[in-house]
């Protein structure tokens, strides 16, 4: 018998919407937003297509409202479309 997917993460993910810069290496910019985040990584929204499964990305995370972000690199990990115009990426912080 499968568990629902919410009880099979290993790290619990808190709710932390913040504006967010990504950048596959060797890509464009993109803007997003986080929707959730955790020790192992981050739900991100966005309107530009997401990047493939298995790219590496740099993201800068907000930590304040002061514009201080911390460069991050992860792996995408999942997406799916939501509605007509977004994707929920889901991000697996690398260090």
């Amino acid at each position: 018998m499968s568990r629902p997917r919410e009880e099979k993460r290993e790290v619990k993910r808190i709710l932390y919407v913040r504006p967010l810069s990504y950048m596959p290496i060797g890509g464009p910019p993109s803007e997003g937003e986080i929707q959730d985040m955790g020790n192992g990584g981050a739900r991100i929204r966005t309107a530009a297509p997401p990047p493939d499964k298995g790219t590496v990305v740099q993201a800068w995370i907000p930590l304040t409202e002061l514009e201080i972000a911390v460069p991050v690199l992860g792996l995408v990990r999942w997406m799916r479309k939501e509605g007509r115009e977004f994707y929920q990426v889901g991000f697996q912080f690398l260090i």
